[in-house]
Protein backbone atom coordinates (compact mmCIF):
# COMPACT_ATOMS: atom_id res chain seq x y z
CA UNK A 1 0.00 0.00 0.00
CA UNK A 2 1.75 3.65 -0.92
CA UNK A 3 0.77 6.51 0.92
CA UNK A 4 0.60 9.85 -0.62
CA UNK A 5 1.25 13.18 0.89
CA UNK A 6 -0.85 16.18 -0.20
CA UNK A 7 0.74 19.32 -0.01
CA UNK A 8 -1.31 22.29 -0.10
CA UNK A 9 -0.68 24.18 -2.95
CA UNK A 10 -2.75 26.92 -2.20
CA UNK A 11 -0.32 29.63 0.96
CA UNK A 12 -1.71 32.15 2.80
CA UNK A 13 0.34 34.42 0.27
CA UNK A 14 -1.42 32.93 -2.69
CA UNK A 15 -4.45 33.75 -0.94
CA UNK A 16 -3.92 37.27 0.00
CA UNK A 17 -2.65 37.81 -3.72
CA UNK A 18 -6.26 36.29 -4.92
CA UNK A 19 -8.08 38.75 -2.82
CA UNK A 20 -6.41 41.82 -4.04
CA UNK A 21 -6.65 40.97 -7.22
CA UNK A 22 -9.94 39.50 -7.07
CA UNK A 23 -12.50 42.13 -6.40
CA UNK A 24 -15.68 40.03 -7.42
CA UNK A 25 -14.90 37.26 -5.28
CA UNK A 26 -14.49 39.48 -2.77
CA UNK A 27 -17.83 41.28 -3.62
CA UNK A 28 -19.42 38.23 -3.19
CA UNK A 29 -18.43 36.91 0.26
CA UNK A 30 -19.72 40.48 1.91
CA UNK A 31 -22.82 39.62 -0.22
CA UNK A 32 -22.87 36.47 1.32
CA UNK A 33 -21.84 37.12 4.90
CA UNK A 34 -24.18 40.33 4.78
CA UNK A 35 -27.31 38.29 3.42
CA UNK A 36 -26.60 35.28 6.43
CA UNK A 37 -26.98 38.05 8.73
CA UNK A 38 -30.04 39.28 7.20
CA UNK A 39 -31.59 36.10 7.35
CA UNK A 40 -31.13 35.32 10.61
CA UNK A 41 -32.14 38.54 12.32
CA UNK A 42 -35.54 38.21 9.78
CA UNK A 43 -35.79 34.44 11.33
CA UNK A 44 -35.35 36.22 14.77
CA UNK A 45 -37.72 38.39 13.79
CA UNK A 46 -40.28 35.78 13.13
CA UNK A 47 -39.98 33.75 15.57
CA UNK A 48 -40.63 36.56 18.17
CA UNK A 49 -43.76 37.46 15.99
CA UNK A 50 -45.56 33.96 16.13
CA UNK A 51 -44.30 33.15 19.70
CA UNK A 52 -47.74 34.18 21.24
CA UNK A 53 -49.52 32.30 19.00
CA UNK A 54 -47.43 28.62 20.21
CA UNK A 55 -47.86 30.76 23.41
CA UNK A 56 -52.16 30.96 23.31
CA UNK A 57 -53.06 27.95 21.08
CA UNK A 58 -52.06 24.15 21.48
CA UNK A 59 -50.92 22.45 18.17
CA UNK A 60 -50.13 18.63 17.67
CA UNK A 61 -48.85 16.42 15.40
CA UNK A 62 -51.55 14.65 13.54
CA UNK A 63 -52.50 11.30 14.17
CA UNK A 64 -51.93 9.79 10.01
CA UNK A 65 -48.61 11.16 10.32
CA UNK A 66 -47.33 9.48 13.56
CA UNK A 67 -49.25 6.14 12.38
CA UNK A 68 -47.35 6.75 8.82
CA UNK A 69 -44.32 7.28 10.05
CA UNK A 70 -44.03 5.88 13.39
CA UNK A 71 -43.25 6.82 16.79
CA UNK A 72 -39.52 6.35 16.22
CA UNK A 73 -39.65 9.20 13.46
CA UNK A 74 -42.31 11.27 14.73
CA UNK A 75 -43.85 12.06 18.00
CA UNK A 76 -47.51 12.56 18.82
CA UNK A 77 -46.89 15.37 20.68
CA UNK A 78 -47.06 19.08 20.84
CA UNK A 79 -45.34 21.41 18.29
CA UNK A 80 -44.24 24.62 19.98
CA UNK A 81 -42.22 26.61 16.92
CA UNK A 82 -43.06 27.80 13.19
CA UNK A 83 -40.76 25.23 11.60
CA UNK A 84 -42.84 22.06 12.20
CA UNK A 85 -46.43 23.49 12.19
CA UNK A 86 -46.59 21.85 8.75
CA UNK A 87 -47.19 18.36 11.06
CA UNK A 88 -49.72 19.60 12.54
CA UNK A 89 -53.42 18.78 12.34
CA UNK A 90 -56.37 21.80 11.02
CA UNK A 91 -57.47 21.60 15.02
CA UNK A 92 -55.89 23.71 17.67
CA UNK A 93 -57.03 24.32 21.23
CA UNK A 94 -56.42 26.98 23.50
CA UNK A 95 -53.36 26.92 26.55
CA UNK A 96 -55.83 27.69 28.90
Amino acid sequence: MTTHSVQASFTIDKLKETLTTNQTLIQAVVDYLTLSAAAKLERQRVDAYIRPIFNSYRFRVRKDFVESYGHEYVQPCDINCGKNIYLSDDEISTNA
